[in-house]
């Protein structure tokens, strides 16, 4: 299988990098581009009109990378195997034929499709056709999901033979906001990635899709539960993200099992928790021998000014007050 080439990143990091623009009547020239971005494949003609206009680009966001394709020719690709990830491909304009494991499937304009990994896999191209194509490596997805759902590590994701509408929308906006995107922080990266997979997954059916679409349970997976327990045994801890995925186990999904089943991010939950030691250690208090600086430091608050606005919030009345009438509720 060819490497990912110019848009190839470690597991462990987040990029966003554009591929240059590829412009160029010659197959060979085509095929070799293709085949380090995709895998090795075949490319040939399949009519007498043997032209061809392929341009291409892609952008990277971590192992997530959006392609843009157009051979402008009658022709076919084939792979004899597709390699450790998952393609998802819209027909932005005119028609195209998949033969995914030998069974044809006619997709039309604005209608999209997905190929799993291991999959034999061949696509006949029209000159109009122009596509979005979606690249996902197979473990980055499948732990994103099984992390989300609290599931063991026994479960791949297997998408259907079906022909999906209504895709093409939500895919070229992701598309366009990782484009804008290469100038967020690192940590936002992550969620763009993240998102573009949990959008995928809600718009392609897959073996997991009821497991998605039932309710959330009441019981939280296991990551989370490992994080609340560290947070609630040290709240005042200079806990950081990093540490709590350390905590979790899970390099991916903590955030979307925060999200789902406790309606919070994990530092959200963590300034609840340091809030709530505040304001029991400033009911504790006495307020001639200590001061709401001091209480907030303690609880690991470094800015005062939000950690008085934060509790306000919260509990409805300043910090300061707390102390002074040492927690009275009225």
């Amino acid at each position: 299988m060819g490497a990912l080439g110019p848009l190839a990143t470690t597991s462990g990091s987040v990029a966003m990098k554009p591929l240059p623009l590829l412009q160029t009547g010659d197959l060979d020239e085509a095929c070799t581009r293709l085949g380090a971005v995709f895998r090795s494949h075949s490319l040939h003609f399949t009519h007498k009109d043997r032209t061809l206009a392929v341009s291409h680009s892609g952008t990277a966001c971590g192992r997530v990378s959006f392609h843009r394709l157009r051979y402008g020719g009658h022709v076919r690709m084939s792979a004899p195997e597709m390699g450790g990830f998952y393609l998802f491909q819209v027909a932005l304009t005119g028609p195209f034929r998949i033969m995914r494991n030998q069974e044809a499937t006619d997709v039309a304009e604005r209608e999209a499709y997905a190929v799993n990994p291991c999959e034999t896999f061949s696509k006949d191209w029209v000159p109009e056709g122009d596509q979005l194509i979606v690249r996902i490596d197979r473990d980055v997805l499948e732990n994103f999901a099984r992390a989300t759902l609290g599931l063991g590590t026994d479960r791949p994701i297997l998408f259907r033979p079906t022909v999906v509408v209504g895709a093409r929308d939500a895919l070229v906006a992701l598309k366009q906001y990782v484009e804008c995107a290469s100038t967020f922080p690192v940590r936002l990266k992550r969620e763009v990635e993240e998102a573009a997979m949990a959008t995928i997954l809600a718009s392609f059916p897959n073996s997991m899709s009821e497991d998605f679409a039932r309710p959330a349970r009441g019981c939280a997976p296991y990551y989370v539960r490992r994080v609340e327990e560290a947070i609630d045994a040290a709240p005042e801890a200079d806990t950081s993200l990093h540490e709590m995925t350390g905590i979790a186990g899970v390099s991916m999904g903590l955030y979307y099992g925060f999200r789902r089943f406790r309606d919070t991010t994990p530092l959200a939950y963590l300034k609840a928790r340091r809030l709530d030691l505040a304001k029991a250690r400033l009911m504790q208090a006495d307020p001639r021998a200590t001061t709401v600086t001091a209480v907030a430091r303690e609880c690991g608050f470094t800015h005062l000014a939000k950690f008085a606005a934060d509790f306000r919030l919260r509990f409805g009345r300043p910090p300061s007050s707390v102390l002074r009438f040492k927690g009275r509720d009225d």
